[in-house]
C-alpha cells in the first residue's frame, strides 16, 4: 500500500514539474513573440 502511494507521489510530482516547465516554456515564447504588448510603446508614451 505505502509503495503505492509513493510510486503515485512520485508520478504526480514529476507530471506538477513537467507541467511547470511546458508552461514556464510557452509564457518565454509568448513574451518574445510579442514584445510590444508587454509595455506601452515609444508612441504611446511621448504622445501626450
Amino acid at each position: 500500500m505505502n509503495a503505492a502511494l509513493a510510486h503515485d507521489l512520485r508520478r504526480l510530482s514529476h507530471d506538477s514539474d513537467r507541467w511547470l516547465a511546458d508552461a514556464r516554456e510557452r509564457l518565454s515564447r509568448r513574451v518574445h513573440a510579442t514584445p510590444a504588448k508587454a509595455g506601452p510603446t515609444t508612441e504611446e508614451s511621448t504622445d501626450e
